[in-house]
């Protein structure tokens, strides 16, 4: 007779189950409550000396915005990440490591009855924090009305940040708005005297073609070709490479799914595991709706654990193991709102 096994990752030695009931009741074991609220585990990892000599500790109110604010995507497209270095770049990486040490102490459950009070509120601030944290911070600025420094610019950021000015961030970063992209290729006024940036395009691609440059040729089509301006026309061109949508009747059970079924073995990556995959990663992919990124994670392995350190035996307090803990609360989509 075929059983499923359980393994529980969270062990120093890996633990085999064969009965669901008591792997479920060992994973119990691995469980810690917390006792302090969100503003007190905030304040603990972030609101560190820095901003405490500039700042007066605002995460109450912070939180309070973070509730009833709905967060729209940044108008905004690039950041400045890609030119944060040496000082600026360790700030940006310190704080994504404090704020995911207190996220993963967030999510642990409250004791009692304080797990469904508001202060202890798990996915007010542990849910969004990581994903806005960059688009505030990061937001590129008009040079034109700031007379401050990068550097500047940067730290004073993140000290606000860490002092849990959201709001003011928020309004600071909605400050630039990227340019429409249709409105860089497209001209204001056509006439017939002006040629369509599509003519030139082709005739530069064909030059590059007679002089048996295909691979120019092909380059220049490719990656100079215009964005698709969203007409009718073209509407109904991308409607008709689809075709029609078939009936479709979902099958439900017949029987109830036990307890086991419907609630499958949880997912818990090991800190060798996250390394691995973060080494594994290519930076400068796009951003996420939020302006979230992996770039800054990739960082912040390469800083913070050497190439050549024995990924088995990393200590307790590496964020390897924090990262884990993180990466593993998101596959078991425990991040809410």
């Amino acid at each position: 007779m075929e059983q499923k096994l359980h393994v529980c990752h969270q062990c120093s030695t890996p633990k085999l189950f064969t009965n669901p009931g008591r792997f479920s009741t060992h994973c119990k074991t691995h469980i810690e409550h917390r006792t302090s609220d969100n503003i007190t585990i905030l304040t603990k990892h972030l609101f560190n000396k820095s901003a405490n000599e500039i700042h007066n500790n605002n995460w109450e109110q912070g939180l309070t915005w973070l509730r009833n604010h709905d967060q729209e995507p940044p108008p905004f497209r690039t950041n400045l990440l890609p030119i944060l270095k040496y000082q600026l770049e360790d700030m940006l990486l310190d704080l994504l490591q404090d704020i995911i040490k207190a996220t993963n102490e967030m999510k642990k459950p409250g004791t009692g009855h304080l797990a469904s009070q508001f202060s202890h509120d798990t996915d007010v601030a542990a849910g969004q924090l990581i994903y806005i944290y960059e688009q505030l911070i990061l937001a590129p600025t008009n040079k034109t009305n700031n007379s401050s420094s990068l550097t500047q610019l940067i730290k004073r950021r993140i000290q606000l940040f860490r002092a849990g000015k959201l709001e003011e961030l928020f309004i600071e970063s909605r400050s630039v708005v990227s340019r429409p992209t249709q409105s860089q290729v497209q001209p204001s006024s056509p006439s017939t005297n002006q040629q369509h940036p599509s003519d030139y395009i082709k005739r530069s691609a064909q030059r590059a073609a007679d002089a048996d440059d295909f691979r120019t040729a092909t380059a220049r089509l490719l990656k100079s070709t215009p964005i698709a301006p969203n007409t009718p026309e073209n509407i109904q061109i991308c409607k008709e490479l689809h075709p029609s949508r078939l009936a479709y009747e979902p099958q439900f059970p017949s029987k109830p799914q036990t307890r086991s079924q419907a609630n499958p073995s949880l997912i818990n990556f090991n800190a060798e595991e996250v390394v691995q995959r973060i080494r594994d990663l290519s930076t400068g992919k796009a951003s996420g709706i939020q302006g979230d990124s992996i770039d800054p994670f990739i960082k912040l392995i390469k800083k913070r654990i050497p190439s050549n350190a024995n990924l088995k035996n990393l200590p307790k307090s590496s964020i390897a193991h924090d990262l884990a803990t993180f990466f593993s609360h998101i596959a078991n989509a425990n991040y809410g709102k």
